[in-house]
């Protein structure tokens, strides 16, 4: 087995996908950085990723810190999700909202110096999921550290807009040949993909795995279906995304379930509803303004409170363990 922590802990970090809520998983991260002050790559022999779990997941094996990443998607995010002219029609008739551009200047600014570096030259143990849409399956990036000779010689930035070209929101990022999309339509949680990638490529031992997965301040959801179809045009288009959210959040359940059975307590999931006035500043994922960024920041704080008062109240210390072992 890989070497773990000093108790022989394989630890795993796994981020779930979720456009600018992924603020939320920033923001609870920094929490953790500033209560226990680590860092990141001495404590996870692991970190996964999806969409923008797939840039936090990159940035913080590539060394950088969840504050700064943070402060990142503030910077960006407006302009990341900056509104075009006609983004109904361009909806309407498929197209993409928003440009890559804008998140590739972003993705570079989180990463720095690793900016052009390839999957098969990066030693960090990184693992980023996406959608090979060209040949219709799921695509796993592992890197160098992960997978050695195996992982593929694709740069880190082309695998992160990838995981993230959610259908409506972004074009497909073509790489090589091939068009890709999402990840999150295959593994918006990426937990069992991470799972099974170290123990596969890592020989390592399920009963010594423990996995801290971190959410995107979700709420149950879902789509009404109708026993008549809908009619094509505004309608569809606009139910499209609704579909595209609850996709994701199905896989996302279901994932969750699976690796709870696999790993029972081992498995730690901070997530946090928001209540009814932040749900609907932050219920889309393309919300990137200050009252979201502030509403999304408030519910990670809250998730922080919770996790403490649990440890305090019950002697839970699941999260700490993590990190001050």
């Amino acid at each position: 087995m890989t070497d773990g922590n000093a108790d022989n802990r394989y630890q795993i970090l796994a981020l779930t996908g979720g456009g600018y809520r992924g603020v939320f998983t920033a923001a609870f991260l920094a929490h953790c950085e500033k209560e226990w002050a680590f860092d990141w790559r001495e404590r996870f022999q692991l970190f996964a990723g999806t969409s923008v779990g797939a840039l936090l997941a990159a940035g913080l094996a590539a060394g950088r810190s969840a504050e700064d990443i943070l402060g990142a998607m503030k910077t960006h995010g407006e302009t990341i999700f900056a509104r075009r002219r006609l983004d109904l029609p361009r909806r309407v008739f498929g197209s993409a909202s928003y440009s890559t551009e804008p998140l590739k200047a972003a993705v570079e600014d989180v990463l720095g110096d690793d900016k052009d570096v390839l999957l098969s030259e990066f030693p960090g143990k990184l693992v980023v999921t996406a959608v090979n849409y060209s040949k219709g399956t799921a695509e796993i990036f592992p890197s160098f550290g992960l997978a050695g000779a195996e992982a593929p010689k694709v740069t880190l930035v082309s695998a992160i807009l990838a995981s993230a070209a959610a259908p409506t929101y972004f074009p497909m990022v073509k790489i090589g040949k091939h068009e890709h999309a999402d990840g999150g339509l295959v593994a918006n949680a990426p937990d069992l993909v991470a799972l099974i990638e170290s123990m596969g490529r890592q020989s390592v031992n399920l009963e010594q795995t423990y996995m801290l997965s971190i959410g995107t301040a979700s709420w149950s959801q879902g789509v009404v279906l109708r026993e008549e179809p809908g009619k094509p045009g505004i309608i569809r288009s606009l139910w499209g995304r609704q579909l595209v959210q609850t996709t994701m959040a199905a896989q996302e359940s279901l994932a969750l379930r699976q690796i709870k059975v696999l790993l029972r307590n081992r498995h730690v999931r901070i997530d946090q509803e928001p209540d009814s006035e932040r749900a609907a500043e932050i219920r889309a994922l393309d919300n990137a303004s200050p009252e979201a960024f502030d509403a999304l920041t408030y519910v990670a704080g809250e998730a922080w409170e919770e996790c403490q008062s649990r440890q305090r109240l019950l002697d839970d210390h699941r999260l700490r363990d993590f990190f001050s072992r």
